[in-house]
């Protein structure tokens, strides 16, 4: 079930078969990421680190992306670690 929930998100995302709606794919990939999916989380980490359908949220979006530039202060070191305060 998670996965058809999961390309459900997918089609909205991608406005295949469906309008594009970035709202409904989050709400989707949200639903899909209860059920423990690890490709929804991804795809809703995403969703959050572009603000698409959902906020830009760059600390709910994966620890991987929230290290990237767009999601830094100017100036701050990039990495994990840095995200996670330790350098």
């Amino acid at each position: 079930m998670a996965g058809a929930q999961w390309m459900v998100g997918f089609f909205y995302e991608r406005g295949q078969g469906v309008p594009q709606d970035f709202a409904k794919a989050a709400k989707w990939y949200r639903k899909t990421v209860e059920l423990g999916d690890a490709a929804a989380q991804y795809s809703l980490g995403w969703s959050y680190y572009r603000g698409q359908g959902v906020s830009q949220d760059c600390v709910r979006a994966t620890p991987d992306m929230a290290s990237t530039p767009r999601c830094r202060p100017p100036g701050q070191p990039s990495g994990l670690g840095s995200f996670l305060g330790f350098l």
